[in-house]
């Protein structure tokens, strides 16, 4: 019959494989806690530049939209004030644009 042999710190061989063994587990957890808690800090990281760059982003294109709206404006500003100038000529334009349109849609059919 087998019979377990005593380590010199008073335990049996199969106390200490135990007792490594849980050692292992405790460090196997508190390794996983820690990875846990690493990503979790990242990806809170990750969400708060994502959230930034969006917003950075929706700025810029807000300031774009604001300059175009502002150009197209000052150019609708600038035809109203031509036509306020030379009335008859807005109106000798129209109706040239009217019959040259009517030109080539005449020729569509």
């Amino acid at each position: 019959m087998a019979t377990a042999r005593t380590a010199a710190n008073g335990k049996t061989g199969t106390e200490d494989l135990h007792a490594a063994y849980d050692t292992l587990k405790e460090d196997v957890a508190e390794l996983t806690r820690l990875l846990k808690a690493t990503t979790m800090e990242q990806a809170e990281l990750a969400r708060v530049r994502a959230e930034n760059a969006a917003g950075e982003a929706r700025d810029r294109a807000m300031a774009a939209a604001r300059g175009g709206r502002d150009a197209l404006e000052a150019q609708v500003s600038a035809g109203a004030d031509k036509v306020r100038e030379h009335p008859g000529a807005a109106v000798a334009a129209a109706a040239g644009l009217g019959f040259v349109a009517g030109l080539l849609l005449g020729r569509c059919r």
